[in-house]
Order: C-alpha cells, then structure tokens, then sequence
C-alpha cells in the first residue's frame, strides 16, 4: 500500500495523541470503514436483487399467488435478508452515543452479568 505525505503525517499525529483518544480515533475509522463496505456490498445486493430468476405461480383467475426461485437464488436471497439485518443493527448501534467503558470494569460487568444468570 502506498502512502502519501499528508496521510503519513495524520498518522502520526494519531500516534501521538494518549493512549484513550488515539483508540477512540482509531475505533471512528474502523466504524467509518465498515459503514463504506456494507453501502458498497448493498449496493451489488440490489443489483442482484433486481435480476432473480423467478417463476409466478398464478390461480384459476391469473393472480399470482407464489413464486418459484432457484436454490441458489434462495440462498442467495437468504444470505442477503441476512446483510440487510446486519445492516440495521450496525445502524442502529451507531445512532446512539456511543459511551467508551476502561476494560477493566467491562469485564467486571461481564463476569457479575454471568453471575446474575446462574
């Protein structure tokens, strides 16, 4: 991967900030990476969406009332309902202010949450 100059010297500045704030900082870019990826991927799933091999099934009168789809179009379609709830729930996630925990009293968290289970 090539870098130039400027991006050279962001990343130092990232590097020399302390130790909490460059992981907020790097936890934002990874979040703002991911978001680009699944707009990317949905937008080759609509494409796919929009070129399924489907066969209607019709009533006596001519109203479609069922389709037939490929397995592999299923699948497919399944795999992509999927995404699309992924999607949401990583949406919904970033709506809400988001709140950094010390790793320490996560794991406290954690451990009496399991406690409280048993």
């Amino acid at each position: 991967m090539v870098l130039d100059k400027k991006l050279l010297k962001r990343i130092e500045d990232i590097e020399a900030l302390p130790a909490d704030e460059k992981d907020k900082v790097y936890y934002f870019i990874d979040m703002a990476i991911t978001y680009n990826k699944t707009k990317k991927a949905f937008a080759k799933k609509l494409f796919f969406m929009t070129h399924l091999n489907e066969n209607f099934v019709v009533d006596a009168k001519g109203n479609r009332i069922g389709v037939f789809l490929p397995i592999k179009d299923y699948n497919k379609l399944l795999e992509e309902l999927e995404e699309l709830d992924d999607s949401k729930t990583y949406d919904k996630a970033m709506s809400r202010k988001l709140e950094f925990v010390p790793l320490e009293q996560a794991l406290k968290q954690i451990e009496t949450s399991r406690k409280k289970k048993k």
